[in-house]
Parts: C-alpha cells; sequence; structure tokens
C-alpha cells in the first residue's frame, strides 16, 4: 500500500533533518485546519519554528566552542564595581559596531572581573586566558 501524503511529508521532513518541523507538523497541520491561514502564513510560521531552534542551537555551540568560565549579560555587569569604567563606552561595544567596523577588541582584566564578552548570538567568540 502507498503511504499517503502526510506519511510522505514526514519522511521528507526526517530526510531533510527538519526536526523542530517535524515537532510542530502534526499540531500545526491541525490548527491550520481550524483556522484556515493562508498558504503563506502556513509555511511560514512552520518554517519560523524551524529556524529558531537552528539558531538556538547554533548558539549553544558557540557558547561551547567559546568556552566562556560564566555565562553573563550585560543586565548583570557590576559598574559600581569598576568605577573608571566608561558605561556609555561598554554599551557601544554591545552595539557590536566594531565588528562592522572591522574592528578588534581586547578585554583584559583578571577572571571574575565582568570581562568576559557575552556578545556570541549571532558572531563567533573564543575566550583564552592568557596566563
Amino acid at each position: 500500500m502507498a503511504d499517503t501524503i502526510y506519511q510522505q511529508l514526514r519522511a521528507h521532513v526526517h530526510d531533510l533533518r527538519l526536526g523542530a518541523i517535524a515537532e510542530q507538523l502534526a499540531p500545526a497541520l491541525e490548527a491550520a485546519e481550524r483556522e484556515k491561514p493562508s498558504y503563506t502564513q502556513f509555511l511560514h510560521d512552520l518554517l519560523a519554528h524551524e529556524v529558531q531552534a537552528v539558531e538556538q542551537r547554533r548558539l549553544q555551540g558557540r557558547l561551547r566552542f567559546a568556552k566562556l568560565p560564566a555565562r553573563r549579560t550585560l543586565d548583570q555587569f557590576d559598574f559600581s564595581a569598576q568605577p573608571s569604567l566608561d558605561r556609555r563606552l561598554v554599551e557601544d561595544l554591545a552595539t557590536l559596531r566594531f565588528i562592522e567596523d572591522k574592528a578588534n577588541l581586547l578585554l583584559i582584566g583578571p577572571l571574575g572581573r565582568n570581562v568576559s564578552p557575552s556578545c556570541i548570538s549571532r558572531y563567533s567568540l573564543y575566550f583564552l586566558k592568557a596566563s
């Protein structure tokens, strides 16, 4: 007996390794039956799940590759502990404009002093201890 279109679709999704779409396919098809979105909207929503999953996996890979000693965000940075540090400069660096300008950035300081960069959502970086 020939596979149904749904079974063929599941096989294609599996062959293409679209894991997030595989997880969302049945609920997405059920929702589409009820809500009747346009074909374009349905495809957009389904692919958006896959894109989000891929971006999350890439971020996790970059975090592992960076080997940061601890994960911190700029919101956690204690500017009062470093009064000589220019907050506006740090916030400007957080925009990552220096990357577009093809400039290098070197942060130097002892570990535990909030010098670990945390701007790796779209770019690869490597944390290195110079001892």
